[in-house]
């Protein structure tokens, strides 16, 4: 399926280099990325659906941000 993808995107914008063609189809991964939450949330019950760890990014909105703002997710973190 991961091949199906990488070739799929490579059609579709007529791209040659396999590298360019992964980052299309991780573009697309990551505007999707919220739709993770249905593997361990459930939004109708506003509750977990399973014990373990949960993607950051999904909790935060973000996977990183600049060391000058870092302060307000550090608090979240660790509660201060």
């Amino acid at each position: 399926m991961a091949l199906d993808a990488l070739e799929a995107s490579r059609s579709a914008y007529k791209i040659g280099n396999s590298a360019t063609a992964l980052g299309v189809v991780l573009a697309g991964f990551e505007r999707r990325l919220s739709e993770l939450a249905e593997g361990w949330f459930n939004a109708a019950t506003g509750q977990a659906t399973r014990a373990g760890a949960v993607p950051l990014e999904r909790l935060f909105g973000v996977a990183n941000c600049p060391s000058k703002r870092r302060q307000p997710y550090e608090r979240r973190l660790i509660g201060w």
